[in-house]
């Protein structure tokens, strides 16, 4: 595991790279760029590992009480083996809908969007609002300067940090992908083995893609409407999309993680007043493929 906090040396290990007709390339040294994105994937599966012996995914009776989405959730993709996604509908049942084996070939495609993170855990608790779930469990893993002071891995967290910590936690938008008039809708979620074959609750790729494609295509829409919009914002977004959709579409294939990006984000689509449902659905499935390809 990699925690310190001076800069690190790239080793010069090798990694193989194969060419367009299939033939293996002479083996290049792996560039600084590529060390630091593993160093930060590693550092995010140990934060992950604490995160969740500090504050239990798992209530005493079973219940799930939350799960990490957001970039916590995408940056510990390249340090996992599997994922089994569940669907789980308001009444409480669970259903897998798929196991997937993480490929080394996936894994280069999620590193590519493996960056440091803001200053807050971005999770969508279950059962109750995100505001009560903090404040009735304790859910310290929200507020980034309490998760410093009860980490024993500080080390880890100050590899992925980008900001300095602050007290506020942020509620931006968690839960808004189940949240709809008449409750909850379904929550999608997967169970992901870690490097040591430790697990951790963390979004299923059809809410993680769902829910970046969604607010790529409100950046997209502002800008066309002549708006200001942050180019390292957009840049971002864009960077995260792209290592989502070509890491994923190696397991599903373009057609059907665009069904299950767009099923994951069905109440959000439909209770969007701007725009057109069908419309929405219609961009979002161009946004899927050309972000794939």
């Amino acid at each position: 595991m990699l925690h310190s906090n001076t800069e690190k040396k790239p080793n010069q290990s090798c990694e193989s790279t194969t060419s367009n007709d299939g033939s293996k390339k002479e083996d290049q040294p792996e560039d600084f760029e590529t060390f630091r994105r593993k160093q930060i994937s590693e550092a995010s599966t140990d934060v992950v590992e604490s995160l969740t012996s500090i504050a239990p995914q798992v209530s005493e009776n079973g219940e799930i009480n939350y799960y990490i989405c957001g970039s916590l959730a995408q940056n510990i993709l390249p340090s996992i083996s599997k994922l089994q996604v569940i669907q789980q509908d308001k009444n409480g049942k669970k259903t897998l809908t798929d196991d997937i084996p993480v490929t080394e070939e996936m894994k280069r495609f999620f590193l590519t969007s493996v960056r440091k993170k803001g200053n807050d855990f971005d999770v969508v608790t279950m059962h109750c609002t995100p505001e009560d779930s903090a404040k009735k469990n304790g859910f310290i893993f929200l507020d980034f300067k309490l998760m410093e002071e009860k980490c024993a891995d500080k080390s880890a967290l100050s590899i992925i940090q980008d900001k300095p910590a602050f007290a506020k936690p942020n509620f931006d938008y968690l839960n808004e992908t189940q949240e709809s008039e008449d409750g909850f809708g379904d929550y999608y979620y997967s169970i992901a083995t870690l490097k040591d074959g430790k697990k951790a609750f963390i979004a299923s790729p059809a809410a993680l893609i769902g829910g970046k494609a969604f607010e790529l295509l409100h950046i997209r829409r502002r800008l066309a409407e002549g708006q200001k919009v942050k180019e390292e914002k957009l840049e971002k977004d864009e960077k995260d999309l792209r290592g989502l959709c070509q890491g994923f579409v190696q397991f599903y294939g373009v057609e059907n993680l665009t069904k299950k990006a767009i099923e994951a984000m069905q109440n959000r689509i439909d209770n969007n007043s701007k725009i057109d449902s069908e419309e929405i659905r219609s961009q979002l499935a161009e946004m899927i493929a050309e972000f794939s390809a």
